[in-house]
């Protein structure tokens, strides 16, 4: 009787076991297939972001051809009459008016939230002290689409000389590689994986702080998982680099924008930020292999600061890898070039530190071809002017390059307001007084816009 209960009672426990041994299985099963869940939803969603701002584009257009209207100015009482008729496929709403003058001056409205119906007319008055030379009506929808509707004055009789027909902006040229403010989290998600160093992470900010693990070149380390993006390799023959530094060590201590061979960083290349000392600062390019360090360029001296913004460019082929890296301050900028003749293998992209455990970044933004502290507009003669405003009604500067056929805008004004993604720009375009084409939406750097 005792030798069958020890029996019964090593089955007992062996099934226990078994069952546990199961349990564990299934745990490690779910973290599994729940990691590889997220890392493909991440993917998806970039690309299902890239195909919406394409479709937002298209529609944009479509609501400019949808609507047409005119006005007509009062000076007696100051007021612009303004009449609008939508043809578009769902409700429109007219959130404000731009006026612009005939002096260059711009001035939004105030807030109208007029909704217009589809195959319906409506009439509403701004008020202005003067005569407009252009009115431009602004329009979105409920499902996201935005677009600008300029509007010709009503006169009896029809001017001597017709100005050029009038073709909405678009995007054309779409070279964004990624864009990553770190709203979330990229370390947890995956998209962004920390090589070396202890890195942390705060809504809009990603940091290297003391700790963690160290590579063969000391730099602390944290480069981009491509693939989460919605990429996939090989990297651009040509790619721009560019983020946010806010350095709070500014005793001999870089921050970078690394190329990697692989992701042991056993090779790569730093175009970085040097900060000398609390008065000064440059921009350097080094590369490290063979378990050493050779400084390959160095730029001008400028003033210590924080925050700077960081731009590297890598244009690689078979025998050679041009380099550079920019840093530009809220006054000046210092700049490193390259041209390395024995160049790395290069896989990876991501940001570092060498010499400093304070260091944070407030986003990253790759593109490809063309330089992102730019937008390109093309399809216009150098003759014409164009204008850009921000939300704010900050204007920002543009000129024609004649060596690529193309108007510049350059976003960059100063350090802290910078973002490569201009929001809710408007961008204006005159043959002489006349308004040619227009834009309503987002200015992505180093995309080309046309009629």
């Amino acid at each position: 009787m005792e030798t069958k209960t020890s029996l019964e009672m090593g089955l007992k426990e062996r099934g226990i076991s078994g069952i546990i041994s199961i349990l564990f299985l299934l745990i490690a099963f779910f973290i599994i297939f729940y990691s590889l869940y997220s890392l493909s939803q991440s993917s998806v969603s970039y690309i299902q972001s890239s195909l919406q701002r394409e479709e937002m584009s298209q529609k944009a257009s479509e609501l400019s051809r949808s609507v047409s209207g005119f006005y007509i100015f009062y000076p007696d009482t100051g007021t612009i009459s303004i009449n609008v008729t939508s043809y578009f496929g769902e409700p429109v709403t007219i959130p404000r008016v731009i006026i612009i003058y005939s002096n260059g001056a711009a001035m939004l409205s105030n807030y109208l939230g007029i909704t217009l119906q589809t195959g319906k007319s409506i009439s509403f008055n701004v008020s202005s002290s003067e005569a407009p030379s252009s009115v431009i009506v602004a329009l979105y929808t409920t499902s996201g689409v935005q677009a600008t509707l300029p509007i010709e004055q009503s006169v009896q009789t029809a001017p001597k000389t017709s100005p050029p027909p009038f073709s909405p902006l678009s995007l054309k040229m779409n070279n964004t590689v990624l864009f990553d403010d770190f709203s979330t989290d990229p370390l947890a998600s995956g998209r962004i994986s920390a090589l070396s160093g202890s890195w942390t992470w705060s809504p809009g900010i990603l940091s290297v702080s003391p700790g963690g693990s160290s590579s063969p070149s000391r730099e602390n380390i944290a480069y981009l998982n491509l693939s989460s993006y919605g990429f996939q390799a090989p990297l651009p023959s040509k790619i721009y680099v560019v983020t946010k530094v806010y350095q709070n060590d500014f005793s001999g201590s870089y921050a970078d924008i690394v190329f990697l061979s692989s992701d042991s960083a056993s090779s790569l290349y730093r175009a970085g930020a040097y900060y000398q000392n609390k008065n000064n600062m440059q921009a350097e390019l080094y590369k490290y292999m063979n378990n050493g360090w050779s400084q390959l360029d160095s730029g001008n001296n400028i003033g210590a600061t924080s925050p700077v913004i960081l731009e590297a460019y890598l244009e690689k082929g078979q025998s050679y890898a041009n380099l550079s890296a920019s840093v530009l301050s809220s006054v000046e900028s210092s700049t490193a070039f390259y041209n390395d003749n024995n160049p790395l293998s290069i896989s990876y992209v991501g940001i570092g530190s060498y010499k400093s455990m304070n260091t944070s970044f407030a986003f990253i933004y790759l593109s490809k071809s063309m330089d992102p502290l730019y937008v390109y507009i093309m399809g216009f003669p150098s003759s014409y002017t164009i204008r850009v405003l921000d939300s704010d009604g900050r204007i920002y500067n543009v000129n024609y390059d004649s060596t690529i056929g193309m108007f510049e805008v350059y976003l960059f004004q100063d350090p802290s307001s910078f973002s490569p993604v201009l929001r809710n720009a408007l961008v204006l375009v005159y043959s002489g007084s006349s308004l040619v084409s227009s834009y309503y939406g987002d200015l992505w750097g180093g995309c080309v816009y046309s009629p």
